[in-house]
């Protein structure tokens, strides 16, 4: 119980923190230039150093200690925060911001791997089923209240004045994760360590390397969904409080869907039905303000249900030494994923404008069923 409070109060306070500071910059950014193309060229660049570490980022935290590299990493998060918090409390700089973009997206590369992979240190098998459901709900209650919060007090105070306080919340993560104790441990030096061992075991295990490929491919298009939301909100249809609206409808999706986890049995693999029902989702984020409510409530909900059965399965399946690899290698395919999709559909709103979601969705659904189409014929081989 103990590693459970502080391990779910670190990571829920980290995504606290982060949720607000994430949906300020793209309203700050929005909001003063009008431009998605540049909120989309920053995301795209902020991407690129995760790229490369993403590949050996699980082998390393597999040799390190996984509770020390997610204390560490808050830490250089919050000192960060603070840092650029001086240089943009009084104008905004594109090239401040870049840089402290790239470098929590670089410190977070460890932290996501370390804070996933270290459930199987901290928790019995019988837990990591609640645990992923429980920090699923933390992480969208985050994200809904965040937009609430933020999206009023923003017209009100300064924006930087959320990158202090998104600093300030990576120092109370770090020092609640240094209550955590590790109940069990693997000896890296009674075991061969390979920086490929993950992509190996991810190749020879059919059902999590096609899982992977699904992920990468989702990752991809909600890239750009993610990018025109507050484009499509902002300027297009001229509401500054729809974009805050559709947040807080994709967090209520996302954190219902444990709830219903329950009826769903977690040793089948839905993971290309929740994939299928999330681009039907998107397909109907006409630019009208209540099909996109719609979407983006669906969208929250089937992505949401996907992470937690594939993350659960991931843990249930992988050895204590492997973990953190195998972990790494799927944070990589996102990470290659959404820069390339955030690109891809930067440059397809020129052409679509309002009705590149909707594009998004259809484009999707094409690549679903070539995505059906392999798995049939790579498990029957």
């Amino acid at each position: 119980m103990r590693n459970k409070i502080f391990y779910l109060a670190g990571i829920g306070t980290t995504f606290f923190g982060t949720s607000i500071f994430n949906f300020v910059i793209n309203w700050w950014l929005i909001k003063e230039t009008g431009s998605p193309e540049l909120l989309g060229l920053i995301t795209t660049i902020s991407f690129f150093p995760t790229i490369f570490l993403n590949v050996f980022s699980g082998y390393l935290v597999d040799k390190w200690n996984k509770k020390k590299v997610m204390i560490i990493t808050d830490l250089i998060s919050g000192l960060t925060c603070l840092v650029a918090f001086i240089f943009l409390k009084d104008t905004l700089s594109i090239i401040i911001l870049i840089t402290l973009i790239v470098t929590l997206r670089v410190t977070y590369t460890f932290f996501s791997v370390a804070s996933k992979s270290i459930i199987t240190l901290l928790f019995s098998k019988d837990d990591f089923l609640n645990v992923n459901k429980t920090q699923s709900v933390i992480k969208q209650a985050a994200e809904l209240i965040s937009p609430l919060l933020a999206g009023g007090i923003v017209l009100i105070i300064s924006p930087s004045f959320f990158i202090l306080f998104n600093g300030i919340s990576f120092f109370i993560s770090a020092f609640l994760e240094l209550q955590l104790k590790i109940k069990n441990n693997v000896s890296i030096s009674k075991n061969k360590q390979k920086l490929l061992d993950g992509y190996i075991y991810i190749y020879q295990n059919k059902k999590i390397f096609i899982s992977i490929l699904s992920a990468l491919v989702a990752n991809f298009f909600l890239a750009g969904v993610m990018i025109m939301i507050p484009y499509i909100s902002i300027e297009i249809l001229g509401q500054d409080y729809l974009y805050s609206i559709l947040m807080t409808l994709e967090a209520i999706g996302a954190i219902t869907a444990p709830f219903l986890m329950k009826y769903i049995d977690r040793d089948k693999n839905n993971f290309m039905i929740y994939l299928f029902l999330t681009a039907i989702g998107i397909f109907t984020c006409f630019p009208n303000q209540y099909l996109l409510m719609i979407g983006v409530f669906l969208c929250g909900f089937f992505v949401s249900a996907f992470n937690i059965s594939f993350f659960t399965y991931v843990q249930l399946n992988t050895k204590e030494e492997n973990i953190g690899k195998v972990t790494g290698v799927i944070y990589s395919s996102a990470v290659i994923a959404m820069p390339i999709g955030t690109a891809f559909f930067t440059f397809l709103s020129k052409l679509t404008n309002q009705y590149t979601i909707v594009a998004i969705g259809s484009i999707f659904l094409i690549f679903i069923g070539l995505l059906f189409l392999f798995r049939r014929n790579m498990l029957e081989n």
